[in-house]
């Protein structure tokens, strides 16, 4: 079945859009753009201890503000990634406004235990 669209409607339709574009604001599409030029800063250290961790950190903290999220993997129940509970209270009192974000893993674990390994970072 073919739809006819009327001139009124398609002039209608035509200065709506184009009032829209208009009145939209397009300055900050040039800067998301620039700002994919730059390389990243990678930083490593073998040192993993809360001392290791708190270099890396003053190296990164240029003056950041608002909250932090302190991302980190608790590993798995039973696995061999367990990170130490003196490792993440050695880090986290240093640095301000900061929060625990637990990334997620791509393979399937038991929704119970997350709760448990997730909190024992609390205790």
């Amino acid at each position: 079945m073919e739809k006819q669209i009327s001139r009124r409607s398609f002039l209608k339709t035509s200065a709506i859009a184009l009032g829209t574009v208009a009145v939209c604001d397009f300055k900050g599409i040039g800067s998301a753009v620039a700002a994919g030029q730059s390389k990243s800063q990678v930083f490593f250290t073998k040192d993993i201890s809360a001392n290791g961790l708190l270099k890396i950190y003053s190296k990164i903290n240029q003056g950041m503000t608002g909250k932090i999220g302190i991302k980190l993997h608790s590993g798995e129940p039973h696995g061999p990634n367990m990170l130490p509970i003196e490792l993440i209270k050695g880090l986290q009192p240093h640095v301000p406004n900061s929060t625990i974000v637990e990334c997620n893993v791509l393979w399937p674990i038991k929704a119970t235990s997350f709760g448990r390994e997730f909190n024992r970072f609390y205790i």
